[in-house]
């Protein structure tokens, strides 16, 4: 569910330009902690889009905890992956 919620606003988290070269793959949570601990995959197109992802991953952190009024990511993971195009002449 949580995963979905951040699909649906990821362009609200990390801005336009960003969101159309990455995406929210999975979310893990920790178990067996006190609080709960979720770790947030982030799919990359491309290695300067991971650059700048890895490098802000405190500021999307702190966008995803405004989105639901608490801590709900404490870590980012980045992970590159091609882009699949519809059309394969591209």
């Amino acid at each position: 569910m949580i995963i979905n919620n951040l699909v649906k606003n990821w362009e609200e988290i990390i801005g336009k330009k960003y969101s159309k070269l990455c995406y929210p793959k999975s979310i893990n949570f920790a178990k067996n902690t006190p609080s709960p601990q979720a770790k947030l995959t982030i799919a990359v197109h491309n290695s300067a889009v991971g650059f700048f992802m890895n490098n802000n991953s405190e500021y999307i952190i702190e966008k995803i905890a405004a989105l639901y009024g608490y801590k709900a990511v404490n870590k980012i993971i980045i992970i590159q992956e091609p882009k699949e195009f519809a059309d394969k002449n591209i």
